[in-house]
């Protein structure tokens, strides 16, 4: 007996508080329909400062700085497939 394997994909935003300053690569920002696959977080202590790293399947990047990291994870809709 095979068992089914079962995945979903859903939308969702994650969203963080108190950025102090952004950077980004390889993101079209005019194209307001762009959806980003997140497949990594990393972080970096530096000095009084955090630099967030977000890394995107399609090799974009936007890396953030803040003081204090606050982040949500809000869900959105299932894809359909």
């Amino acid at each position: 007996m095979k068992l089914a394997k079962i995945i979903k994909k859903i939308n969702s935003i994650c969203r963080f508080d108190f950025v102090d300053k952004v950077k980004s690569k390889n993101i079209d920002q005019s194209n307001q329909e762009l959806v980003l696959e997140l497949i990594a977080i990393d972080y970096l202590k530096n000095n009084t400062d955090y630099e967030i790293s977000l890394i995107f399947s399609n090799n974009a990047h936007i890396a953030l700085t803040t003081e204090t990291i606050e982040v949500r994870l809000e869900d959105q809709n299932e894809i359909k497939d």
